[in-house]
């Protein structure tokens, strides 16, 4: 078809806009909309979270005209559970207060309803668990495991306060200086979903996997190459009578399975000494050199190290 033989259609294209509404084809600033949380406790990596019964406010900025409102949805899985509406100031700016009785997550969104000059606008969802910090099973359970398992710590995932968990508490505790049980707290729960209380490596990645095992805390971690805490593992070194060397050395041989001291899935570092899982792991140095691990972790652990991985030893 020729260029010229166009130009009809173009035209009968054009008039077919004319007639449209107006404002259909504005297009409004982005992001037009903005939305975040206050009265929290946590703000690591997309999830929020508040303490169940707990007054908290989703506060935002919608660039408007006077006059405007906002409309504020609350949702329990796709399911709406409580729908706001709220002016916006002169200078845009709007807020609204939740109160949630039931643990487990919730999402907010924010809506701007369409003006005569701009379509209708939403702000990013914004997720948000409810935490119950006295459960010990269900979603405030999942959350907090979630949380560990961030840090570097090693609970299941199972939203049970069930054995792994338990040994994750162990570690968190002795990286945190607390007294070296098992016991979970409100004040736990609250500090760890906060994500604080991170173990800290003492030397920089170095571009390989690696261990460090903290004698005075009586942990050991596994750190990739970029230095990032993969796992956080508590662990009983030599006693006194049989203390584990100090110093840098490499994993030099493995043995699968239970050998006949009891040794469960050995990785050698140093002569006999090893990481190896075992039935027995005190919060004290209790071994014969070794670095003891709660029997659970030794089979993933072995599968992570690699022969000739480093392992830096320290007190």
């Amino acid at each position: 078809m020729r260029p010229l033989r166009l130009l009809p259609a173009l035209i009968a294209a054009l008039a077919c806009l004319a007639v449209l509404p107006a404002g259909a084809l504005a297009v409004s600033p982005a992001p037009a909309l903005e939305a975040g949380t206050t009265g929290t406790y946590s703000f690591t990596k997309g999830a929020r979270a508040v303490v169940q019964g707990a007054t908290w406010e989703v506060k935002g900025v919608a660039r408007t005209g006077p006059g405007a409102e906002v409309i504020l949805r609350l949702y329990r899985g796709e399911r709406v559970v409580k729908v706001v509406r709220r002016a916006v100031a002169a200078d845009g700016r709007f807020a609204a207060r939740f109160r949630i009785g039931k643990a487990g997550p919730v999402t907010v969104e924010v809506v701007r309803p369409p003006t005569p000059t701009a379509g209708a606008t939403r702000a990013r969802r914004i997720r948000v668990w409810v935490v119950n910090p006295s459960a010990r099973s269900g979603p405030s359970m999942l959350f907090l495991q979630q949380r560990l398992t961030r840090m570097g710590y090693w609970p299941s995932l199972s939203g049970r306060y069930d054995y792994r968990t338990s040994w994750a508490i162990m570690a968190y505790r002795k990286v945190n200086g607390m007294a070296r049980s098992f016991g979970l707290n409100r004040g736990i729960y609250l500090r760890a979903a906060r994500g604080a209380g991170r173990f800290g490596p003492k030397y920089k990645g170095t571009g390989a996997n690696r261990v460090e095992a903290d004698l005075s805390r009586q942990v050991y971690v596994l750190i990739d190459g970029k230095g990032k805490v993969v796992r956080v593992v508590p662990t009983s070194s030599g006693k006194p009578s049989t203390p584990s060397d100090i110093g840098r050395f490499s994993f030099y041989r493995k043995q699968p399975g239970v050998n006949g001291k009891g040794m469960v899935n050995s990785v050698y570092y140093n002569g006999g000494e090893a990481l190896h899982g075992y039935k027995d792991v005190p919060t004290y140095p209790a071994s014969g050199g070794c670095l003891r691990t709660p029997t659970t972790y030794s089979g993933a652990i072995m599968g992570w190290i690699r022969l000739g991985d480093r392992i830096d030893v320290y007190r």
